[in-house]
């Protein structure tokens, strides 16, 4: 068998809930390889951070978002951003840590963003971004489009 030609290696961490994205080249063979390396950390010690289209108020020139704890450990300090169409930052603001429902209670944290004069935001989106490193149950309910 001949080497592969362009061969390039990559390291991705997969997530249930995660895409990952792949290109496939015209005419020729594309070849997946892929190995485990190492455990992550286990989905009943994460925490996860919610929203749903609901949970965003408008009032004036005031948005007020509340976010969920989801998961079965304490979320972290995060925040919640604002987007508009073309991706850029609007307004953001912080989100304090919140204890985890394990006693089945909703914990959740509304927090409020100024919305600037002149600033477009419809067709944008409202995103929850916890601390990088901080691993979720999943990502799939941390954005809702407007």
């Amino acid at each position: 068998m001949a080497p592969l030609a362009n061969a390039s290696t990559k390291t991705i961490d997969l997530e249930r809930s995660a895409s990952v994205a792949v290109t496939f080249a015209p005419r020729t063979y594309t070849v997946i390889e892929l190995r485990h390396v190492s455990a992550g950390t286990p989905y009943w010690a994460r925490s996860d951070l919610g929203l749903v289209r609901d949970d965003i108020r408008v009032t004036g020139r005031t948005m007020n978002v509340t976010v969920h704890s989801l998961g079965s450990v304490d979320a972290p300090a995060s925040r919640v951003v604002l987007r508009d169409r073309s991706g850029r930052e609007v307004a953001s603001t912080k989100v304090p840590a919140l204890k985890a429902p394990t006693d089945l209670k909703p914990r959740r944290a509304t927090v409020s963003l100024s919305l600037p004069r002149n600033v477009d935001w419809t067709g944008g989106r409202v995103t929850i971004e916890a601390t990088r490193g901080v691993k979720e149950i999943t990502l799939r309910n941390n954005e809702v489009k407007l």
